[in-house]
C-alpha cells in the first residue's frame, strides 16, 4: 500500500469543514475513544498535522481529524452540528 501525505490544500479543506461545524465540549468518537475537550484536541491535531504533513509515517493526526468530522456530521445528520 502506498503511503499518502496530505497536501496543504487538503489540510485547509479539512480546516474549513471544522470551521463550519459547532464543536461540542466532549465527544465519544467510538467505543474506545472519548475526547473530553474537543476544540482543544482538534487545534492540537491540526498543529501536528501541519508540522508533519510531509511525513507519510505521521498521518494519524489527519486520520483522526477526518474521523472526528465524520462523527460530528453523523450525529447531527448534516454538515451543521450543534451541541
Amino acid at each position: 500500500m502506498e503511503k499518502k501525505i496530505i497536501t496543504a490544500e487538503e489540510l485547509e479543506t479539512l480546516r474549513t469543514e471544522f470551521a463550519s461545524l459547532t464543536i461540542p465540549e466532549s465527544l465519544q468518537l467510538d467505543k474506545s475513544i472519548f475526547i473530553p475537550h474537543v476544540e482543544h484536541t482538534v487545534k492540537c491535531l491540526f498543529d501536528q498535522a501541519s508540522l508533519y504533513s510531509t511525513n507519510p509515517n505521521m498521518q494519524g493526526y489527519v486520520s483522526l481529524l477526518r474521523r472526528i468530522v465524520a462523527k460530528l456530521k453523523e450525529e447531527n445528520g448534516s454538515s451543521r452540528c450543534s451541541e
